[in-house]
């Protein structure tokens, strides 16, 4: 049993990673540019790594694996740190586009509300 949860970290640690490169490549893009999914993405991973992280027990592991572990997971955290003034840009940026539709959608059911009885 403890060994899944050493390789659930590792696999957080993995795809935490992938993402890491991903946000990354859009500083030299719009903040907006992040797709939604990649927050969730986020949320998710860091999720399983603490779950994982709260089911280790400590014993039984053997050539520092679960140091290493730890230690890749702590520099995943500290990365997404230095990434967190682009993270909430792109999330503002989602925000208002969400306020804008949602606007807009409220423009169209007022409109329609209003011309009911000439369509």
């Amino acid at each position: 049993m403890q060994s899944v949860g050493i390789e659930t970290l590792r696999q957080a640690n993995r795809a935490l990673g992938a993402s890491l490169n991903r946000l990354r490549s859009f500083r030299k893009v719009a903040a907006s540019a992040i797709p939604q999914e990649e927050f969730s993405t986020l949320r998710k991973e860091v999720g399983r790594a603490t779950a994982a992280m709260r089911n280790i027990i400590p014993n039984g592991y053997e050539n520092g694996d679960l140091e290493k572990a730890i230690a890749e997971y702590q520099d995943v955290v500290r990365q997404l740190a230095k990434l967190l003034p682009l993270i909430y840009g792109a999330l503002l940026a989602h925000k208002e586009k969400l306020k804008a539709a949602l606007d807009h959608v409220q423009r169209v059911e007022a409109w329609a509300e209003t011309n009911r009885g000439s369509l």
